[in-house]
C-alpha cells in the first residue's frame, strides 16, 4: 500500500491512499506430470503484474497438495512422490491463488526376484530378494511384504522374507506376488550333500579349515609385521587382493601324520584358469598348514576350492554358496570364512561362518 500527498503553494491537499500490488497473478509449473513413487518433482511459481514483469515466487508462496499422502510439497517447491494416486497442486500468495497442476503417481509395474537360479544342499538355506520397479526405475525391496511360493515344497520350502530351505534333491521354481504383481520364476536346485569320505572327512583326515578370499589386511607382511608371512601378525601395508589371499588346512586325525605329497588343492584364478596346487611335506595330527600366496593371479573369490587325495575329492568349499549364506567381508572381525567347531566336517556349508582370521591356530 502506498500513500500519495499533493502540495500546492504550501497548502497540503487531501491525502489519498491507493493500493499497489507487487504481483497480480501467480502461475505454477512442474518438471513432470507423471511420476513413480520416490521420484523427486520440482515445482516453480512465477508472479506477474500488469507491466508484464515476472518475479520468481517459488520460496514465497504457500504450496498446497490436495493429497499429501500421494504428493507432499515442501516450502521450496520440492516434492517426493508417495503412494500411487492423483494429487492436485496449487499455490497461494496473499489473496492470490495459482493455476492447478494434477500429478499422477504410478504404481509399481514389475516385480523381480533374485537370484534367478541357485543351488543348495538338503537342509541348506538361501534368501531370495523381491524388488518392485516402476518404469524399470526406483527399485524397492519388498521381500518382507511379498507372498512367496515354491512349485514343489517337497524339494524346497520358502517363507517369510524369501528364506528358502532345501528338503530333498530336485528342482523347484520360487516365485513371489505383491499387490497384484507376479514375479519371474527363480530356479532352485537342491542337491544331496556329498557322501562323507570315510577316510578323510568327519574328523578323519585333512580338511579346509579357514579361508581369506577377500583380504583387507597385509597378510604377506609386505610392510611391517613380524617377518613371518600368513601368521596372526599381518603387516601394515594396504591389502593386495591377490597376494594376501590364503587357505588354511588342518589335520583332524587324532594321531599320525599325513603325507601331503598325495594331496592337491584346486581352484580357479582371477583369469578363469584352473589351478592345481601340488602340496608338499607332512602335516602332523592336530597341526595347521597355511597356504599363501596362491599365485600371481590369485584365486577367484567365487571359486570352488577342492582338496583331493590321490585324485579323489576329500573336501570342497564353494565360495559362491558361502557368500550367499554368509555375505562378504565388511571388517577385520569377519575377514575369514572359518570352519566351526574347528576341524569338524559335517555339512560343508553349515560348518562355516564369517569370523576373525586365526591362521595357524584353532578356530573359536
Amino acid at each position: 500500500m502506498a500513500t500519495i500527498r499533493a502540495v500546492l503553494q504550501n497548502v497540503e491537499d487531501a491525502t489519498a491512499e491507493m493500493g499497489i500490488k507487487e504481483v497480480d497473478a501467480i502461475t505454477i509449473r512442474s518438471d513432470r506430470d507423471v511420476a513413480c513413487s520416490s521420484d523427486r518433482i520440482v515445482f516453480n511459481a512465477d508472479g506477474s503484474c500488469e507491466q508484464q514483469t515476472t518475479v520468481d515466487m517459488t520460496d514465497r508462496v504457500t504450496w498446497i497438495s490436495d493429497d499429501t499422502v500421494v504428493l507432499p510439497v515442501f516450502g521450496n517447491g520440492n516434492s517426493i512422490a508417495g503412494v500411487p494416486g492423483l494429487a492436485r497442486v496449487t499455490a497461494t500468495y496473499e489473496d492470490l491463488t495459482s493455476n492447478e497442476i494434477p500429478i499422477t503417481v504410478l504404481p509399481a509395474d514389475l516385480l523381480t526376484i533374485s537370484p534367478s537360479q541357485a543351488t543348495i544342499e538338503e537342509e541348506g538355506t538361501i534368501r531370495f530378494e523381491a524388488v518392485t520397479t516402476c518404469r524399470s526405475r526406483n527399485p524397492n525391496d519388498v521381500s518382507t511384504l511379498a507372498n512367496w511360493s515354491s512349485s514343489d515344497p517337497g524339494v524346497a520350502t520358502v517363507g517369510f522374507a524369501g528364506n528358502a530351505t532345501g528338503v530333498t534333491a530336485g528342482t523347484t521354481d520360487i516365485q513371489a506376488t505383491y499387490e497384484g504383481l507376479t514375479s519371474n520364476q527363480a530356479l532352485l536346485t537342491v542337491v544331496a550333500p556329498d557322501p562323507p569320505n570315510p577316510l578323510f572327512s568327519g574328523g578323519g583326515g585333512v580338511v579346509i579349515n579357514e579361508i581369506v578370499e577377500q583380504p583387507i589386511r597385509d597378510w604377506d607382511d609386505s610392510v611391517g609385521g613380524d617377518g613371518v608371512e600368513f601368521n596372526a601378525d599381518p603387516g601394515s601395508a594396504a591389502a593386495d587382493p591377490r597376494a594376501d589371499q590364503w587357505i588354511e588346512l588342518y589335520n583332524t586325525l587324532g594321531a599320525g601324520t599325513a603325507f601331503l605329497g598325495d594331496w592337491t588343492l584346486e581352484y580357479t584364478d582371477t583369469n578363469g584358469a584352473k589351478v592345481v596346487k601340488q602340496l608338499q611335506g607332512f602335516l602332523t595330527a592336530g597341526e595347521f598348514l597355511v597356504i599363501g600366496p596362491l599365485g600371481p593371479d590369485g584365486m577367484d573369490r567365487e571359486s570352488p576350492i577342492v582338496l583331493k587325495l590321490l585324485g579323489v575329492t576329500a573336501d570342497v568349499v564353494d565360495l559362491s554358496t558361502m557368500h550367499q549364506r554368509w555375505g562378504y567381508v565388511s571388517s577385520p572381525i569377519d575377514e575369514a570364512l572359518v570352519r566351526t567347531p574347528n576341524g569338524v566336517d559335517t555339512n560343508r556349508t553349515a560348518d562355516f561362518r564369517r569370523g576373525r582370521p586365526t591362521p595357524g591356530e584353532p578356530n573359536p
